[in-house]
C-alpha cells in the first residue's frame, strides 16, 4: 500500500504531489483531524458577506429603511402565494 497525502477541493481529493494510479484503482481516504476549519467566504449575497464587504450606503437612512421594508413586504407576497399553490 502507497500513501499519499492531499486535500480536499471542491468536494474532491487533489494529491500534494504528482502520482500516476491507473483510473478504477480502489482507494481509501482517511480523514485527519483539523484542531480548526479552514476559512471559508461566506456565501454569496448572505448577511455575512455583505458585513465582510466594504460596501457602505450613501443615500439617506430613511431611504433604505423604505427599500428595506418593500423588499421584506415582496418576500412576504412570494412566500404567501407558494404557501397558496400548496394548499
Amino acid at each position: 500500500m502507497t500513501i499519499y497525502r492531499g486535500h480536499f477541493e471542491r468536494g474532491k481529493v487533489v494529491l500534494d504531489e504528482f502520482a500516476t494510479v491507473p483510473d478504477g484503482t480502489p482507494a481509501t481516504i482517511q480523514v485527519e483531524q483539523h484542531t480548526a476549519p479552514p476559512p471559508t467566504k461566506p456565501l454569496r449575497g448572505s448577511p455575512q458577506a455583505v458585513l465582510a464587504s466594504d460596501v457602505k450606503w450613501v443615500g439617506e437612512a430613511g431611504e433604505l429603511e423604505r427599500l428595506l421594508t418593500e423588499v421584506q413586504k415582496l418576500r412576504d407576497e412570494d412566500l404567501e402565494l407558494e404557501r397558496q399553490a400548496g394548499e
